[in-house]
C-alpha cells in the first residue's frame, strides 16, 4: 500500500505542462483562475501534547485548482506515521496510515516591489495504530494497543517577495490539533495472554504560534521547489520539502 501511495502522488508530477510559460509556486503564490497545479510534498511535523512529544512523517500529494485570480481550493491525500515520545515510558510507534485534507489559499494583498499577502487555511486528518510492551518487576508484562485518530487545523498568513526564479517568504501561523485514544491493555503472566483492560481519551493543543520560514525556486517553465521551516513554541521545529508543477489551461 505504502508503495502505491508512493507511486499515485508522483504521477503528478511526470507530466509536463500544457504550457511552458506562466508560474505558480507552492505553497508560496496562487495558480490563478482556472488553472491547476499538483505538488508532492514530504512533511515532518513535531508537536507536543501536554508532556508527550508527537512526530509525524508525511508523504503526501495536493491538486490546487484557482477557483478565481485570488482564490486556490485544494486536496490532499498520502500517508501518515505518528511516534509519540512517553515520559517513562517506551515510545509509542503508530504505523502508516491513510491521510486526506482540504484547505483554501487566498491572495489577500500585492505591495509594492512584488510584495504579496496570502491566507492560507487548510485540514488535515489520518488514523493511525501501534503497539508498546512494558515488563514490570511483580514478573507480568503489558502490551498496549494504541489507535490514533489525529485531526490537524492550520491557519497561516505569509508574505512572498515574488520573483522569476526564487521567492522567499515568511509569515505566522496558527494550528490546533485535536482526537482521540483508543487502548487496548493486554497483561501476559505465566505465558498466558489476557485482555486487561480498555480505555479511550481524547487529546487536544489550541492555538499553537509558529514562525514560517520558506523559499520557493523556479525550475525553468511551470514546475517549482519548495522548502519551509516552521518553528513553534518549546522549540519545535518542523519542515516541508514540496516539488509541484501547473498546468495552464486559459
Amino acid at each position: 500500500m505504502r508503495y502505491a501511495i508512493t507511486a499515485g502522488l508522483l504521477v503528478g508530477l511526470i507530466f509536463p505542462a500544457v504550457a511552458s510559460s506562466g508560474g505558480a509556486g507552492n505553497p508560496a503564490s496562487n495558480v490563478g483562475r482556472e488553472n491547476f497545479g499538483f505538488t508532492f510534498e514530504l512533511e515532518n511535523q513535531v508537536k507536543n501534547l501536554g508532556t508527550d512529544q508527537a512526530t509525524s512523517k508525511r508523504m503526501l500529494g495536493k491538486a490546487i485548482w484557482g477557483a478565481t485570480d485570488k482564490l486556490d481550493v485544494y486536496a490532499k491525500f498520502g500517508a501518515s506515521d505518528l511516534k509519540v515520545a512517553v515520559v517513562d515510558a517506551r515510545d509509542y510507534k503508530g504505523k502508516r496510515g491513510m491521510t486526506w485534507g482540504a484547505g483554501a489559499r487566498y491572495l489577500v494583498g500585492q505591495m509594492p516591489h512584488k510584495i504579496n499577502a496570502f491566507l492560507d487555511i487548510q485540514a488535515l486528518s489520518f488514523y493511525t495504530k501501534g503497539t508498546v510492551s512494558r515488563d514490570f518487576e511483580e514478573g507480568y508484562s503489558e502490551k498496549y494497543a494504541d489507535r490514533y485518530k489525529w485531526n490537524e487545523v492550520q491557519i497561516s498568513c505569509f508574505g512572498v517577495w515574488q520573483r522569476d526564479f526564487f521567492s522567499p517568504y515568511v509569515g505566522i501561523g496558527i494550528t490546533n490539533i485535536f482526537g482521540r485514544v483508543t487502548k487496548d491493555v493486554y497483561r501476559t503472566s505465566g505465558g498466558v495472554e489476557d485482555l486487561y483492560t480498555q480505555d479511550a481519551y481524547n487529546f487536544r493543543e489550541d492555538a499553537i504560534p509558529e514562525m514560517i520560514l520558506g523559499v520557493d525556486f523556479g525550475l525553468g517553465g511551470t514546475g517549482r521547489v519548495s522548502g519551509e521551516l516552521r518553528y513553534s513554541e518549546d522549540e519545535d521545529i518542523s519542515f516541508f520539502l514540496g516539488a509541484s508543477e501547473l498546468w495552464l489551461v486559459k
